[in-house]
């Protein structure tokens, strides 16, 4: 069997995929800590395809989850996702 510094080729390639899968540890966790800013109602409203009017009344009900920020309502993309494919089952 060939040897690359010491090692047998079969080692190295195990090391590599060691390597690759911390990188690709390393990528989802990174990719999950940057998250969507929060929409604006007119942002959930188009994504949802409602009138802005409704967003409002729902986030008032408390059917809708939302964020208030002062007088503003905001939507975390990952919640209004969550929410909308809860709805379907």
């Amino acid at each position: 069997m060939k040897r690359m510094n010491g090692m047998r080729l079969g080692e190295v390639n195990y090391l590599q995929v060691l390597w690759l899968q911390s990188i690709a540890e390393e990528l989802l966790e990174s990719r999950e800590a940057v998250r969507e800013k929060p929409w604006t109602v007119r942002e959930a409203a188009d994504f949802l395809r409602w009138h802005p009017k409704t967003v409002y009344a729902k986030s008032k009900r408390g059917e809708l989850p939302c964020i208030r920020q002062g007088r503003n309502l905001r939507f975390d993309p990952s919640d209004i996702t969550r929410w909308q494919a809860s709805r379907k089952e």
